[in-house]
Parts: C-alpha cells; structure tokens; sequence
C-alpha cells in the first residue's frame, strides 16, 4: 500500500442560500505524510474533509490525488467509488450485525485469501483473537482500532480521519493516536485528520493548519506554525499564548509591561506602526520572587503548574512553571536572554 499525494486549491464551498462554508482553501500533502487540521466546531474542516472524499461537490478551486484531477476546470467531479480514499468518522460506525472479522472484510473482495487478509489486518493491530467477537463487547479502543484497520483494508490512496477518537478519554486517544501513526507510516499511506487536540496534532503531524472561518491562514510545519504563527488571528487559538500592550521607542526598543525588548528580537509581523502586541508565552519569560505582578490562580498540571498572573498594567497572562507557588504571591516577570519575540497589529 502507498499513499498518494495531496493538492487543494482555491476550493470554496457555499450552501445555497449563500452562506460560505469554506473561503479559497489551499493546502498540500506529500505522499505517506500525515496532516492535521484544527480549529473550533463549524469552521469548516469535516466540510473540508467531504469535499475530498467527494460526499460533496465544491464551487469551485480544485482538487487532485496522485496527480489525477478529481474536482477542478472541466472536470465535474470523479465519483466517490472511483477516488479510493477511506475516510474514518467519528463514531467509527462499525456494522452491529457483523462480527469483527466481518467488519474488517466488508472491505476485503471476496477471494480465496480472504480470511488471511482479514487474520493480517487484525494481527497488526493485535486484536486477531477478537475475530469472532460481536461489536458490542469491544471497549472504545478496540472500537477504534477495528474500524480503522477496515478503513485500510481497501487500500486507500488517502485516509481522511474525521475526529475518530474524540470519544475516548484523552491519555487513551494520545496513546491510540500514538500506536496508529507507527502502524500507518510503514505502510506508506496519506493521511488528513481533524482533531480539536494541539497535543496530539504537534505530535503527529508533518503539516499542520488552522482553520478559521472557512479559511485555512496557515498550513505549515508544526514547529513553524507553533513558534511563527502568520497572524495574531492564528496565534490566539495556539494553546498556551497570551499577547502584552507593546510600544516602539525612538531608539527601536521594544517596551512592555514585562520589560524592554531589542528591536533585534522582535519580528513585526504585518503592518506594525509604533504600538502593537507581543506574542508572550512560559517559554519567553523568567521569574523572580518579588515583583510587581501577582498570581491570582494556580492550577495543578501534573508535573508543572498553571498560573495566572496578573500585572501591574492590568493585563494578564497564563504561565505554567515546575516551581508550586502561593495563590496571591507577588512575582517578578522579565524577558528571558535569547528569546525570540514575535509582534502582531494592535487591535
């Protein structure tokens, strides 16, 4: 099995009384790589995800698979049985009148290796033992991973994976997730998932977008678009980034509440006139016991703790640190040496 390679452009897709579900998508995927779209419900990625599979038709754009052109100019649109893409929803939806061998060959033809396809597929998964097995006695991982390995069987060129694990609870669907990419990338094949997780998506993916009303702004490496987001639109749905009142001085330094930044560690993304907001996260920022901030909750991570502080201009900031602190103490905050700033357009 192998993947294929993934073009999106220009696609828009509207229903009919106007309303813009999805605005001049762009994206691209290498073959055998894994991509990941995030953003919050309705913005537009399981329509995104349909459009490919071809459940929907776009209104125009085009979209290609291994260099063949499913949907573009002169091109209405290739059948959904003709494009062999596998896509995964989010409940699985195994048949309950089938057991679990039964469910992985409803993709398999029929033919006198059948059953041992059907055996390899469950050997890779480690659940060959449950072949007998009637759907309703499995647990939600076992769940899952039956119904993606009957998503392979077929032998997609592409799998689309639209949040099939958001039932699970999140150390199960990380772990999941984390055993279902060491299986996939032998293999060689595509995929396109939605997930709401930051966690599991900077894990997994080669490239990485956020969708914005019906928009993708960025699609990137997860490390570009963790550590660069393109606009402050992006880089307030990144977990973890907080922005501070930032104003330019005559000699180029950047002064703010945490204190004064060289104009050499900041890069102005945008039309960044004498004012703007920095991009602030734990990472960008040391602390001192005495200050003029102050820590008005503290929440317990599990090997670190999540704070929220509050200075003494009146914004606030979300900071995690190893070290536990007292609710109410006073704290210095102050530019890390080295760290690399990032300012957006005031609002």
């Amino acid at each position: 099995m192998s993947g294929a390679a993934l073009r999106v452009q220009g696609l828009g897709f509207g229903y009919a009384g106007g309303e813009a579900l999805l605005c001049d998508v762009d994206l691209d995927l290498e073959a055998g790589s894994v991509g990941c779209l995030l953003g919050a419900s309705g913005v537009g990625k399981s329509t995104l995800l349909r459009l490919i599979a071809g459940l929907d038709r776009p209104d125009r754009g085009s979209i290609s698979l291994g260099g063949e052109t499913l949907f573009g100019p002169g091109r209405p649109g290739v059948p959904v049985h003709r494009r062999h893409i596998g896509m995964l929803l989010q409940d699985g939806a195994l048949f309950p009148h089938l057991d679990v061998a039964g469910n992985v060959g409803f993709a398999i033809p029929r033919g006198p290796d059948r059953d041992a396809r059907i055996g390899a597929w469950l050997e890779r998964v480690g659940l060959r033992h449950l072949a007998g097995a009637h759907t309703a006695s499995l647990s939600g991982g076992e769940r899952a991973r039956i119904a993606l390995v009957r998503a392979l069987a077929s032998e997609p060129r592409l799998l689309l994976l639209d949040e099939p694990f958001a039932a699970l609870d999140t150390d199960l669907r990380r772990q999941l997730a984390q055993d279902i990419l060491a299986l996939l990338r032998p293999l060689g094949v595509t995929v396109l998932m939605v997930t709401h997780d930051w966690a599991e998506a900077l894990s997994l993916a080669d490239r990485l977008g956020v969708m914005i009303g019906g928009s993708l702004p960025q699609w990137s490496t997860p490390q570009a678009l963790y550590e660069a987001p393109a606009s402050i639109e992006v880089a307030r749905r990144i977990p973890g980034t907080g922005f501070l009142r930032t104003e330019r001085g005559p000699d180029g330094a950047w002064r703010c509440a945490v204190g004064t930044l060289p104009a050499a560690a900041v890069e102005c993304v945008g039309e960044v006139g004498a004012a703007g907001l920095l991009l602030v996260r734990s990472e960008l920022l040391g602390w001192s016991d005495s200050g003029s901030a102050r820590i008005v909750s503290r929440s317990y991570l599990g090997g670190a703790y999540r704070y929220r502080i509050e200075l003494a201009s009146g914004e606030a900031l979300q900071m995690s640190e190893r070290t536990r602190r007292p609710v109410g103490a006073a704290v210095g905050l102050h530019p890390a040496p080295g760290g690399s700033w990032r300012c957006y357009p005031a609002d």
